[in-house]
């Protein structure tokens, strides 16, 4: 009792300790996935702050492309003037061609700064009057007005606008430029919080792991040594049922002797002096044969008891083949009960054969032994495949078992009826359950009175599998 009540004691600190783990871990996962998504959302800042970068580096180039072509213009219109030879109007054309197209990408810039598009827009204006500007002294050339074309570039109006278009992409340039400056900014914060997110999610989950395992630590150290406690109990109860097997061995055996030697005395007077009994006395010596037959057989029964599974090997069992065999040798019960026995392909098992034969016999035995008088018994075996393990049931139409009996249906020498309704020593049960035991399973009923009964049963797949856990 005081070792039941130490370790009922040791298991509840040990689901104390156990609900700490629990919450220690939910709080680290639940910081683990917070630092997660911050992480996340600042990597996401990060990449966007790098493609904006990339972009203003880009939006660099068009505006060094710009400068270059509408400066290409003006060189081949001067080229044009002073020579008049149309192979220098050739950088004019191509420049022509690609201003519109990098006018258009530095507008499409994704920029909401106000003076960007502000000057933005300026821009266009100064390019369009450039170029309208570079277009007259063209045509002034083209059409040998060489002097008007002059004039023109005289006013300085030319250079005024050039002047202009220099300005206003410097200052695209500078407000390019700080937006560089701010997202390397930006980049440097960002990285920085993460660093900072990364050292803090380690120094958490330390926290977390050193938490647990010194939550952990005792409560391994406390399961070791409960577990060298119950293998030492094991042991100890193996040995005494090693004992008690030995004994019920031993005493069933010395019991034999002074039985036979009564039985073999009664009948010796009962042919000796047989006649000169009266009635009374023949009846009592009826009385003393009966019992003496009855504790015969308790005693070979307890005798069988000890002996299950100590001298089989386990093998391969064809149970279709063990109830073929089985059905022939108690062919005369069946046909005085004129019962049916139905039951699909069963599996081949591993396991005891004797064992295993003598548990299909008591249990298909005690369900003719209990049958309903005036009903034919039918009697149905099935089986289930779950992963470690085969349940089968025997199902019968008899007469039923009370509710309060179920318990105490398995133990050994527990009979329900007097010896005059039904024959056995009510041993059987306790045969079956041992047998079940001996093959890592469990054995259960249900019943309803009048009405029939299913036995349950499961066999490990594996007999010698370190998994004895067995469910019905």
């Amino acid at each position: 009792m005081f070792f039941g009540k130490k370790n009922k004691e040791k298991i509840t600190t040990h689901q104390i300790e156990s609900r700490r783990v629990v919450r220690t871990l939910s709080f680290g996962l639940g910081l683990l996935l917070t630092l997660l998504l911050v992480y996340f959302i600042s990597h996401q800042i990060e990449n966007n702050t790098q493609e904006n970068l990339r972009k203003i580096l880009i939006l660099e180039g068009e505006l060094g492309s710009l400068l270059s072509a509408i400066q290409d213009a003006e060189t081949g219109q001067r080229g044009f003037i002073i020579t008049g030879e149309e192979i220098y109007l050739a950088t004019y054309y191509v420049s022509l061609k690609k201003t519109p197209q990098l006018v258009r990408n530095i507008d499409n810039y994704p920029n909401e700064n106000r003076e960007y598009k502000e000057s933005v827009n300026k821009l266009k204006d100064i390019i369009d009057e450039r170029y309208s500007i570079i277009k007259s002294t063209i045509y002034y050339v083209k059409n040998n007005n060489t002097k008007e074309a002059v004039e023109t570039v005289k006013t300085g109006v030319g250079k005024r606008t050039m002047d202009q278009v220099r300005t206003e992409i410097e200052k695209l340039r500078k407000i390019s430029y700080q937006s560089v400056e701010e997202n390397k900014k930006k980049i440097a914060v960002v990285s920085n919080i993460i660093i900072v997110i990364q050292i803090t999610a380690s120094i958490a989950m330390l926290f977390i792991f050193y938490n647990i395992y010194s939550i952990l630590r005792p409560l391994i150290d406390n399961l070791i040594k409960i577990n060298s406690e119950l293998e030492s109990r094991r042991e100890i109860l193996k040995e005494k049922n090693e004992q008690l097997e030995r004994f019920a061995y031993i005493a069933s055996h010395d019991l034999n002797e002074p039985l036979r030697t009564i039985t073999s005395m009664i009948t010796i007077l009962e042919e000796d002096y047989g006649d000169k009994f009266d009635e009374e006395a023949k009846q009592n010596f009826n009385f003393i044969s009966s019992a003496a037959e009855r504790m015969k057989n308790m005693i070979d029964g307890i005798l069988n008891y000890s002996r299950i599974g100590k001298s089989s090997e386990i093998e391969q069992i064809e149970l279709n083949v063990l109830l073929y065999e089985l059905q022939n040798d108690i062919s005369l019960l069946i046909e005085r009960k004129q019962a049916i026995i139905s039951y699909d392909r069963l599996p081949i098992i591993e396991g005891f054969k004797l064992e295993i034969r003598q548990l299909f016999q008591n249990l298909i035995t005690n369900a003719l032994k209990f049958s309903k008088k005036d009903t034919l018994p039918l009697i149905e075996i099935s089986v289930e495949e779950h992963p470690q393990r085969w349940k089968f049931s025997i199902t019968d139409n008899g007469i039923g078992i009370p509710t309060e009996h179920k318990t105490k249906i398995f133990g050994i020498f527990a009979k329900l009826h007097r010896n005059s309704e039904y024959e056995g020593q009510g041993i059987g049960l306790a045969f079956c359950r041992k047998i079940v035991s001996l093959h890592k399973g469990k054995i259960d009923v249900e019943s309803q009175e009048g009405i029939g009964t299913t036995f349950y049963f499961t066999i490990l797949k594996q007999i010698n599998s370190i998994n004895d856990d067995a469910e019905i």
